[in-house]
């Protein structure tokens, strides 16, 4: 079923939407005492230089001050038939003192943001950009600082120094 016409225009039929492609991504933010992680799935590159990507999140979520405070965040892929990580961060978190990484091992790379070390592919980022628009998701504009193909034991790809990130990825 279509959706309302916005003002001055035709209706827009949501399937034709369904063709942007999604995937399943963890967000993971920490700054000072505090560690928060959420399911988003709307993630795109954005540039080649510096390797950079966009991303939406629902507006109004608990990491999103980590993040502001922070200017930093992980993006860790999970796999389709990762059902535990998927639960785990598609709930809303219930108390702040609770950390939702203490029973997941993970790992850090540049920036200190939790990385999740069973997920298929980690990406560290630097915001460049927040963007608060009239919708219900924001936007970040982040550049990638570090990546990491994950299974287990990482190969670690950084911008600059690569030993920095190595030491880290231990």
């Amino acid at each position: 079923m279509p959706t309302p016409p916005l003002p001055n225009g035709p209706p827009i039929d949501p399937a034709a939407l369904d063709g942007i492609p999604e995937s399943r991504y963890i967000m993971t933010a920490s700054f000072e005492n505090r560690r928060a992680g959420l399911m988003v799935r709307w993630v795109q590159r954005a540039a080649f230089a510096p390797h950079s990507i966009s991303l939406a999140m629902p507006k109004g979520q608990i990491i999103s001050p980590l993040v502001r405070d922070a200017r930093a965040f992980g993006l860790c892929q999970i796999a389709s038939d990762d059902r535990m990580l998927e639960r785990h961060f598609s709930q809303p978190v219930r108390d702040d003192d609770d950390d939702p990484f203490d029973a997941i091992e993970i790992f850090q790379l540049h920036t200190g943001a939790p990385l999740i070390k069973r997920a298929a592919m980690c990406l560290d980022c630097r915001v460049s950009m927040h963007i608060d628009f009239d919708a219900d998701h924001e936007l970040f504009m982040a550049e990638v600082v570090a990546a990491s193909n994950c299974p287990s034991s990482p190969i670690v790809y950084c911008a600059g120094s690569s030993s920095s990130c190595q030491e880290n990825a231990q």
